[in-house]
This record gives structure tokens, sequence and C-alpha cells, in this order.
């Protein structure tokens, strides 16, 4: 048993069990087109290993290349959509990534329009058909990635970073012979890559748009909290409190979040929509207020998703979909 199951929250431990049994009754997932996508990334690709986000901080993670629920190789430092990691694991403190931003993407919706464009669909599109038709290039993302543009999901800002981030380092695959209609080797493996991205539509669209959300952040910077530290301060506890308090389970892992009584509670309620991570500091007020008996306290949309989480773990996932 990997070790990290022992520090799972019941709800966790029984999502773990749950896809276990799901892998032992049905197979394990693949990604062929025939069963669960598990939207795997390698080390490569994972650019949220760093904080954390990796195969190896899984409960599911066998060791070396195995997963118990992936049928395919892994990497100890890829991920998939379906990681069960338990808290303390991931340190997103300080960052400014997805979950950080949350609420700056939502205003970014409002201010910054990140809709694909005309362009961007009809590049995602040729890619795919290109992918059905046998033709090498791209990863399991940029797939993921052309069908979002051709459905014309709007985006996320950080995706809009990943874009730009993506067309910034393969440009170089446009010298590339095969990369332009007409050459020997057309379409190449590259351009294949670079369409499903959304193509020379999609870097000029990422570039104009991360340029403006990086301005529009700038002139926001001095009243966004970045850090779940920083966003519970209205009750003043110093730094060996913090850690006395997520020993015993008061606060989270890294000392954010302490919540001793009603007043903290209330605190970390209001302020949880700053968190760095978001699922972990909500899971860590529910817990805390089943703890203190205050679960009155918790938003209406908590107490009815926890009654829904308590429904399906006691039925031990027995029904899937």
């Amino acid at each position: 048993m990997n070790e990290l199951e022992n520090l799972l929250t019941p709800d966790e431990k029984a999502l773990h069990d749950a896809l276990v049994e799901i892998a032992q009754q049905y197979g394990k997932f693949d990604e062929d087109g025939s069963g669960i996508w598990a939207g795997y990334e390698s080390a490569e690709e994972n650019d949220e290993k760093e904080i954390g986000v990796k195969c190896s901080n899984c409960a599911l993670y066998a060791g070396g290349n195995v997963c118990e629920i992936i049928a395919f190789e892994v990497e100890a430092e890829g991920k998939c959509r379906l990681a069960v990691i338990p808290d303390g694991y991931v340190n997103m403190s300080g960052q400014m990534d997805d979950d950080m931003n949350d609420d700056m993407d939502n205003m970014s919706k409002a201010d910054i329009n990140l809709t694909p464009t005309d362009g961007m669909k009809s590049a995602a599109r040729r890619a795919l058909e290109w992918k059905k038709e046998g033709k090498r290039g791209g990863t399991r993302v940029g797939l993921a990635r052309a069908n979002q543009i051709v459905n014309g999901v709007e985006l996320s800002e950080s995706t809009v970073a990943r874009m730009y981030s993506f067309f910034s380092r393969h440009e170089v695959d446009k010298k590339a012979t095969g990369f332009s209609s007409g050459e020997e080797g057309f379409p190449s493996p590259g351009r294949v890559a670079w369409d499903l991205w959304g193509g020379d539509a999609g870097y000029s669209w990422s570039t104009a748009k991360w340029n403006s959300i990086k301005n529009r952040r700038e002139n926001k910077s001095d009243t966004i909290v970045t850090t779940e530290a920083d966003a519970v301060q209205k009750r003043d506890y110093s730094p060996k409190q913090r850690r006395a308090m997520a020993a015993r389970g008061q606060a989270m892992p890294d000392g954010s979040f302490p919540i001793a009584d009603r007043a903290d509670l209330s605190n970390a309620i209001q302020s949880v929509g700053r968190a760095a991570s978001y699922e972990a500091a909500k899971r860590h007020i529910i817990r805390r207020a089943r703890a203190l008996g205050l679960t009155e306290m918790l938003p209406d949309d908590w107490k009815k998703s926890m009654s829904k989480s308590a429904n399906y773990s006691d039925s031990r996932f027995m029904k899937y979909m």
C-alpha cells in the first residue's frame, strides 16, 4: 500500500478506493478512445510538478512507471486529472497559478475576451483531421487544447499563458522542412502540434491576450492577496502558534487558515476565495467546522456538497454514473 493513503481524508480515501475498484473491475484507464480519459501529462508536459502536482505525490502511484489505475507507463513527475494527493503535498504559496488566480480569471472574463477566434478554430480543426489521418505530432495536452478551441470554450488566463509559452518555445519548428504547405513531408509533426494550439492565429491571439492580462495584473497587484497565509490576518497568531495548530490539525500544514474558534472560522470562510488552493482550504474549513460543531456557519452550497459527498462515500461508489 502506498504510504500516502494513510494521509488521505475519509472522502479522499473513498475516492481512492472507488478508482481502484473501477480499475480492477473494468480494467485500467487508457487513452485509446474506448474508456475514461485520464488526462495524463508527461513530466515534460506537466508544468505544475514544481508545486507538487505529480504522480509521485499521488496515493495511486505504485512506484517506477506504474499507476494503480492507468494502463500505460507513467512518470514520477507526470500527472493526470484523477490524482488523489493528500493535503500538504501541493505548495502553491507565492505562486501566480490557476487556483490563486481564480478571482482574476473571473475578472478577465468581464474585461478581456478569451474566446477563441475563427482563425484559431480553423487551424485546430485542420490539425484534428490530420490526427485522424494518422499524422504524427502533438501531445495529449495539444489534443485537449484543440478540442477546447474548436468548441469555442472560453479559456482561462492560465491557459492563455500556456499557449503563449508553447508558441514561444516552438516557433523554431516553423523552420523545419514540411512545416509549410507544398514542402516535402507536409504537415510535419511540428506543424501538426502548432495547429493543435490554434496555429498562427493562436500565436498572435495568445501574445496579445497575455500582454493585456499582465498589464491588468500589474495595475491591480497592490489589491490582490497572493498567499493563503496572507489571506487570514484578522487574528494574529505567531509562527510558533501556527506550527502548533498545524500539528493539531487546526491549521493547514503551512500554518495558514488557523481555526480555533467561531471567529477564526468566520474569517476563514470570508477569505477562502483568495486561497492559493481553494479546494484544499475549503476541505480544511469544513473539517474544522465539523470539529467545532459549527457547520451551520458554512455556506449553503458547501452544506449541499457535504451532503452529496457523504451519500456518495457511504455508497462506496458501487454505482458508476
